[in-house]
């Protein structure tokens, strides 16, 4: 069965059934959500239009100066200029405001940091403020002028009423991404591993290290391979590689994946307008449900190719270096594959969905304990429900090094759902596995170290 043509038919079904124009106004709601952390209140256009604020623009002075909010005060974004609220009251009213509220809410934060009482972040911006008929200024002449910020966020103005003015801010919003993404991204590393993060049920460090404990436990008490010790071959490396993968690696990968949604938003596509589902509709067990599903498949599949092509097997084969299976080596494999597997998990999850559910994590935790579970040295393949759920039973076969000449490419790709494999017909568990060689042919020539398997096969000699 040609897995990958039901697959393309499966995401062109998908790219079929959900086009919707990007200014939907449902659509614009779900965009503004997922941008903002509600750290600051908001209000609608149509809750200040009458009150007395003050309106502060928390934007490029290019922006500002095509067009603001009534009286608007330019304080900017990147160096906020303090000095203009020396004279404003700390219990006076305050609307902040950007594009569509998400340097505003950075700003808001701050001015809340800062001992003022009233501030309030302006729903969805100047564009939603535009975009529902409240008026313009510039300088003090009205004007039906916007800036766009640039090409991605323009397509979230309403043309038909506004004249969308677009400057070049494309290759600074570039940059300041991509360098901002890498001092959040280290700032969450730190309150990770120093445990200090809002929400403590949260902390992915933490939840690491709980999972492998218990799972780890798990395998000293009922151990499948009676004979493979406790720190069984290479545990230590896998021990590392859990760790390099989760937040080393990923440090490096993270102005990579900036750069490349930069890319795509400046060819105009904002996929949240193409969304199939809104989950914030459903129940909470469904939606994260929903997304299980959705996200495991988009996994399974990548898997797949991983085995199916040599150029993108032979990142894998770090995975397949294991000799002794343990839960460790669940996360040992080449960074490479962060580079297949995220943008693949995106695009499907943003086509399906526009954004994850707030709730995502619960799904990614027990990913994380069923990945571990499936690694570990545990005689388990949970009955009934092995046609569901994958397990250590039937993915030991996925290690195996001698290949079925039915499975050249080979079997059991699951990675929390087995139910792919059987749908697919890519099953096959023959018998107990528990002794089997894993491995790969030629493995005595694959690189033993971390360092060496993470520049294999760049630099392999042709």
């Amino acid at each position: 069965m040609k897995v990958n043509l039901y697959f393309l038919i499966f995401i062109s079904f998908l790219l079929f059934t959900t086009a919707k124009t990007a200014q939907n106004p449902e659509g614009f709601d779900q965009m503004v959500k997922s941008y903002l952390s509600e750290t600051v209140p908001t209000k609608k256009p149509i809750e200040i239009a009458d009150e007395n604020f003050i309106f502060l623009d928390a934007r490029t002075k290019e922006e500002f100066e095509v067009s603001h909010l009534p009286n608007a005060i330019y304080i900017g974004y990147d160096e906020i200029l303090w000095n203009v609220l020396d004279t404003i009251n700390k219990d006076k009213p305050i609307v902040v405001y950007c594009s569509i509220g998400y340097r505003s809410e950075k700003v808001g934060e701050q001015l809340m940091a800062k001992g003022y009482q009233k501030v309030f972040n302006l729903y969805g911006g100047i564009f939603n403020w535009a975009n529902n008929d409240f008026p313009v200024y510039k300088g003090e002449n009205l004007t039906n002028e916007v800036h766009g910020y640039a090409q991605r966020w323009s397509i979230w103005l309403d043309k038909d009423k506004i004249t969308i003015v677009t400057g070049d801010l494309k290759l600074i919003d570039m940059w300041d991404n991509i360098i901002n993404s890498y001092k959040g991204f280290a700032g969450w590393v730190f309150s990770e591993v120093t445990f200090q993060t809002e929400v403590w049920y949260q902390n992915y460090f933490l939840w690491l290290l709980v999972i492998s404990a218990i799972v780890f436990a798990l395998e000293i008490i009922f151990p499948w391979r009676k004979n493979q010790k406790i720190f069984r071959k290479d545990f230590w490396m896998d021990f590392t590689y859990m760790f390099l993968n989760f937040y080393v690696f990923a440090f490096f990968l993270t102005g990579f994946y900036v750069l490349i949604g930069q890319l795509i938003a400046y060819t105009g596509v904002d996929m949240v307008s193409f969304s199939l589902l809104d989950l914030s509709k459903f129940p909470i067990w469904a939606a994260l449900l929903i997304f299980f599903i959705a996200n495991d498949f988009v996994q399974w599949f990548t898997h797949y190719l991983l085995h199916k092509y040599p150029a993108l097997w032979e990142f894998h084969k770090v995975h397949h270096s294991v000799k002794e299976m343990g839960f460790a080596a669940h996360l040992r494999y080449h960074w490479m594959e962060n580079v297949l597997y995220k943008p693949l998990k995106t695009l499907v999850v943003l086509v399906l969905f526009g954004v994850e559910p707030q709730i995502a994590f619960i799904v990614h935790f027990f990913s994380i304990a069923i990945g571990h579970l499936n690694h570990a040295n545990l005689n388990l393949d949970y009955g009934p429900f092995k046609y569901i759920l994958n397990n250590p039973k039937m993915h030991i076969w996925h290690h195996a090094k001698e290949l079925p000449k039915d499975f050249k490419n080979g079997m059991n790709f699951g990675i929390s759902l087995s139910i792919w494999d059987y749908i697919f017909k890519t099953a096959h568990i023959p018998h107990d596995g528990r002794d089997i060689e894993l491995g790969f042919d030629d493995e005595e020539n694959f690189p033993k170290t971390i360092l060496e398997q993470s520049i294999y096969p760049l630099n392999k000699k042709k």
